[in-house]
């Protein structure tokens, strides 16, 4: 697609409100006026009018964790609760470079995802953003035990990455009571847990959109933990209104990093397509308790959580919207704008640079 028609179809498609500010955003890119990482509209933070995070409803992640532990211990709790730890310091570590010290990325997302998991019983599961896999575990551990127990049947587990699980990557992990900083493949890290509920689990490789329709549907719920900018949660979103398009249920949707210095994204792309079809009052945003390390680097962290018990029709008109054509040529159009302004803007940003030095 080229740029004039990515700039016909900025000005005659989308809904009311979301096109004109996506045009301006987009044209500012063609003119090089500013670089993709400071245009407002793909990657501003959050404001309490405008994106409303401080509107909506907050509780505090032990809170809810007991929430959903309110009843009687869940079968295969304890198990979980025994091996996390080593997973979580195989797979959860951060480093942070500036203070030269490993941290325990979003401490209680894997407890979190796991009783989630077991609350909603489903037996279709996506995440979008597999990372090292520390979701995953959660997710496919939960998955197993609700099978063990006769809950569900035939479970599953997609998980998406544009990494594949054999692509090298640097990787913090503990290894003998020592934490270090080294080369690894997601599956020999997999591999070397020996984890039964991995074979729950199908990896996936690539963008969300380019993998439909391999990524198969209906989910019953869904993790969005990829990448945080305004258009991969776009994407994400259109690819999981895709594979539920003819599902009688909406899934349940999780997402992680909302707002801080990394979910602005999230937070604009929530704001746009989710929240003006659900009542303000069926949206949980959880605050998780994170480290100073983490607080460093991430300012706050949170997740929303949307249950389709209470919110399934919204979320279905809601995917209606997501799937219209118009909306889905918008999508490609401001995702091939956006790829021609960085291949642009890239050598002049280098050319300035040496320029500057």
């Amino acid at each position: 697609m080229n740029l004039e028609t990515a700039e016909q179809q900025f000005s005659e498609l989308g809904p009311p409100g979301v096109s004109a500010e996506i045009r301006s955003s987009i044209a500012s890119m063609y003119r090089g006026a500013i670089t993709p990482k400071r245009i407002p509209f793909l990657n501003r933070a959050p404001t309490p009018t405008q994106d409303g995070p401080e509107n909506w409803q907050w509780i505090s992640g032990r809170h809810f964790l007991r929430r959903l532990l309110s009843e009687k211990e869940p079968f295969g709790w304890t198990h979980y609760r025994k091996v996390e730890p080593t997973r979580a310091a195989l797979t959860a570590l951060r480093f942070d470079p500036e203070n030269e010290e490993f941290y325990l990325s979003n401490e209680l997302r894997g407890e979190l995802l796991w009783l989630l998991v077991n609350s909603l019983s489903p037996t279709r599961v996506i995440e979008y953003g597999t990372g090292r896999g520390f979701g995953s575990l959660s997710i496919a551990h939960s998955l197993k035990s609700l099978h063990s127990e006769g809950t569900i049947t035939d479970p599953r587990l997609d998980t998406l990455d544009r990494l594949s699980i054999d692509t090298e990557q640097v990787w913090p992990r503990e290894v003998q009571s020592k934490t270090i900083q080294a080369p690894a493949k997601l599956r020999e890290i997999w591999d070397g847990m020996n984890a039964p509920e991995s074979q729950l689990v199908r990896f996936l490789t690539g963008e969300s959109l380019k993998c439909y329709p391999p990524i198969a549907g209906p989910y019953d719920f869904a993790f969005i933990d990829a990448g945080h900018d305004f258009l991969s949660v776009w994407s994400d979103l259109t690819s999981l209104a895709l594979s539920n398009r003819n599902a009688p249920k909406a899934p349940s949707i999780l997402f992680d990093d909302l707002g801080g210095k990394v979910g602005a994204g999230v937070v604009k792309a929530i704001s746009i397509f989710l929240l003006p079809f659900i009542d303000p009052r069926e949206v949980t945003v959880i605050s998780m308790p994170i480290s100073e390390a983490e607080r460093r680097q991430v300012g706050y962290h949170a997740m929303m959580f949307l249950d389709a018990r209470r919110c399934g029709p919204a979320l279905l008109r809601a995917f209606d919207n997501l799937t219209r054509p118009a909306m889905i040529r918008q999508l490609y159009a401001a995702k091939s704008a956006y790829a021609v302004a960085r291949r642009t803007l890239g050598p002049i940003k280098r050319i300035l640079s040496r320029r500057s030095q």
